[in-house]
This record gives structure tokens, sequence and C-alpha cells, in this order.
């Protein structure tokens, strides 16, 4: 796996790693190799760079047993950079919420937060998650983009409502596409 327009790229062993490595955590994983570039070799941190998936915390974990498998990474420094896509962060928020419904009343940056960071796997979502995922998606300023402001509009449902209403209301939302809201800050 190549870097991502970062870092040197250079470097197979680190590729065969993390293709190794994407395997055992189901997912793609990327690496990017940051350090010297004046050719003496040394590297300041490798960065495994991903999407959904596990949460840092869940790769760290994988690091630990995978790193028995791979000597290569015995004293190499990592870095982690999880990323998240629009329906990543959505499911991970919908799943955070369902767990402790009364998260509705925290502050949208910290609910995407919180959630980005210990929801693993959002995905793999059952089909109905999916689909409210999508109804949340559709609030966005534009269709299929997670913001702020739409997260704060089912928070606020929920506080109106509770939280069994509040996804009947994205159940609405994904089944109807012809509805659209418009989020006003």
């Amino acid at each position: 796996m190549n870097g991502d327009g970062a870092g040197r790229t250079d470097d197979p062993p680190a590729a065969l790693w993390a293709e190794r490595l994407a395997e055992f955590a189901c997912c793609r994983v990327r690496v990017r190799v940051d350090g010297p570039h004046d050719g003496s070799g040394a590297v300041a941190v490798t960065t495994l760079v991903w999407s959904d998936g596990p949460t840092v915390t869940q790769m760290r974990a994988l690091i630990a047993e995978f790193g028995a498998l791979e000597p290569r990474l015995t004293g190499t420094a990592l870095g982690f950079e999880h990323r998240h896509t629009a329906r990543g962060r959505a499911l991970g928020v919908l799943a955070w919420l369902d767990r402790d419904p009364a998260r509705v009343r925290l502050p949208e940056a910290i609910v995407a937060q919180l959630a980005a960071e210990q929801i693993g796997y959002p995905e793999a979502a059952a089909a109905h998650w999916q689909l409210r995922a999508t109804g949340l998606l559709g609030l966005g300023s534009r269709v299929g983009e997670f913001t702020l402001p739409a997260l704060r509009l089912l928070q606020q449902s929920a506080r109106a409502d509770g939280w069994p209403a509040a996804l009947h209301w994205l159940d609405g939302l994904a089944e109807d596409p012809g509805t659209r809201l418009t989020v006003v800050d």
C-alpha cells in the first residue's frame, strides 16, 4: 500500500506488512513513512492511515497482536491517522447515542468526537442503522454530508420527543428522499 501524498512511500517492506495488517484489521491500511529524506534511511515515524474500521485504541490492540507476527514492527515508531467517511461518522454517532440516549444533551461537537473515538467498524452496522444514517446524511447542507447542524437537529428531536421517536423520524426521512429539510444556523 502506498502513502497518500505526504512522507516517503518507497518502503516495500512497510507496504507488505501494511497489506498483512489490513487483512488482520479487516480494513484498508496505508502506510506513510515520515522522516529524513537525506538518503540516510533513518525513519522518524511510520504512520498507519485508514478510514472507518477500528478505532485507534482497537488498532493499537491489533498492532500488539500483529507485532508478534511481524518482527519488523519491533522498535518502529508508529503514528495513527484514523479518518472517517461521512457515512461512518453518521453510523458511529447513531450507535454511540443509542448506547446511552441521555447523551443527546451533550454538545454536538463532543458527541461527534467521542463517537469517532469510541465506535469501531461503524460501516458494519445493520441495515436499519444504514437506513437511519442515510436519513441523517440527508439533513446535511449537501446530501450525503455529515454536518454538526444536522446532528444538532437530531439531538433536538430526541430531546423533545425521545430517542425512539427521533429514530422513527430518521427512518421516515430515509424512506422518503423527497423530504428535504434545511438546517439553518
